[in-house]
């Protein structure tokens, strides 16, 4: 009886994990496009040749790139700390949900604290 009920509450880990998992993948996925989308924007407009031909322009194209990457680095740092704070919450919850004890071959892996930031 205690060893149904041992593979029964790992049954159950499994498919928390599977789905934080799945969650996190589709925040990557989804970063991923949105970075893949920002640089194929920014080549775009680098390979254009006719906005680059007058001096003029040059300097305004220049601070008009400069501040699109500036947005798209903003942009991506942002990404970065909310799939960070992510995985920390979905670490807890699973943490939580095996009796605040999670274990891999020998450490204990310990996600109380918060994370560094730079």
């Amino acid at each position: 009886m205690v060893e149904r009920e041992e593979t029964k509450n790992w049954d159950c880990h499994r498919a928390l994990v599977k789905v934080a998992v799945e969650r996190e993948r589709q925040i990557m996925s989804h970063m991923m496009k949105e970075v893949e989308d920002s640089l194929g924007d920014i080549l775009f407009h680098l390979r254009d040749t006719e906005r680059w031909k007058n001096a003029e322009n040059v300097v305004k194209e220049l601070q008009f790139e400069r501040e699109y990457l500036i947005r798209i680095i903003q942009r991506l740092m942002q990404f970065q700390k909310t799939i960070v704070t992510s995985l920390h919450h979905s670490t807890q919850h699973l943490i939580h949900c095996m009796d605040d004890k999670f274990e891999t071959d020998t450490e204990l892996i310990d996600v109380s604290s918060e994370p560094e930031e730079r």
